[in-house]
């Protein structure tokens, strides 16, 4: 999970396979789609991950 839209943003925390998010939004970046992210679990915690790397459960 990354603090903004890009590589180019600071790693806040590395997430597990199978770790549940809830999308908030997402927007295209680049060639890159990232949706802004928080943990299921904790919800205070937000960031931006990748399309690619979600999944619908």
């Amino acid at each position: 999970m990354r603090s903004g839209p890009g590589t180019g943003f600071n790693v806040i925390v590395g997430l597990p396979n199978g770790t549940a998010l809830r999308v908030h939004s997402c927007e295209q970046t680049g060639a890159t789609r990232w949706c802004r992210v928080s943990l299921e679990r904790a919800r205070r915690l937000k960031g931006y991950v990748s399309w690619a790397y979600l999944k619908k459960i």
